[in-house]
């Protein structure tokens, strides 16, 4: 299901948009509320599904209430299950059973997830909360005036999503969970999750793209160009010395590097 950019995201299946439109979505929310108040803060949470687990199986009993034709569902449950990772080893070929995420390459992807994040999306939140996820991958983001209230109104949304995760028997990965602050605060707010201090970050990477405290591309720009000089780096290795072959390569990593701010093709 798709809407308008303008309407709530939570509201939606964010899934079903391009990525570089889900981060605009994103970003749009915590610029215009940054403008508003003084205090925004975003938790970038991340959730697992084991196999062979309740969590797993509400995954599958979703999928199967849902108004979907029985020769699609047949075959899904086996996508949570004996899922195995290959990798190639100086000993030969060693495989690992792999007992959690969101399963990836396939023809469904974050789709699956939908299933079960629609209901937590479409909950009725605070007008100072919002809500969006891509698979795996949730935000909350919360404004509020003071620093009080904002510690105040996080733990009640977190309170929300925490029943919405028992319900749903899902884990909350908290060393992959953290917070980034939007204010002039001078003190850190304290935020913990079932025990668990939650780190607050400068940035933190969502969709493929840094997002910083100061709401600026700095960080971003300096991470691409760490990757383009390396990725050059690289190239150099394999072209040699040749003159030719190095303007090649060195054109190959700029372009990678501008490619994906670019207006146009390059």
């Amino acid at each position: 299901m798709r809407t308008d950019m303008s309407e709530n995201c939570r509201l939606c299946d964010i899934t079903s948009l391009p990525v570089n439109e889900i981060y605009v979505v994103y970003s749009s929310k915590v610029n215009n509320w940054n403008t508003e108040s003084t205090n925004t803060i975003t938790i970038w949470i991340n959730l697992h599904c084991l196999d062979n687990s309740p969590s797993c199986k509400v995954l599958i009993w979703h999928f199967s209430s849902a108004n979907i034709a029985k020769s699609t569902f047949s075959g899904t449950p086996n996508l949570f299950q004996n899922r195995k990772v290959a990798l190639l080893t100086p000993q030969g070929r060693a495989t690992k059973d792999q007992k959690q995420g969101c399963p990836q390459g396939l023809y469904s992807g974050p789709a699956l997830w939908n299933l079960v994040a629609n209901e937590i999306l479409n909950q009725v939140w605070p007008d100072n909360v919002h809500i969006q996820d891509f698979a795996d991958d949730f935000l909350l983001v919360i404004k509020a005036d003071t620093s009080k209230s904002l510690v105040e109104d996080t733990q009640s949304a977190k309170t929300q999503f925490s029943s919405w995760c028992s319900e749903n028997e899902l884990d909350i990965s908290t060393e992959k969970t953290n917070y980034i602050l939007f204010s002039k605060m001078v003190r850190s707010p304290k935020i913990t999750w079932n025990g668990y201090k939650i780190n607050r970050v400068k940035s933190f990477k969502y969709l493929g793209i840094h997002v910083d405290d100061r709401l600026n591309w700095l960080e971003h720009i300096n991470k691409q160009g760490e990757k383009a000089i390396k990725m050059q780096q690289n190239l150099k290795k394999i072209a040699g010395g040749n003159g030719e072959s190095l303007r090649y390569t060195d054109g190959l990593s700029i372009k990678r590097l501008l490619r994906e701010f670019w207006p146009t093709d390059l």
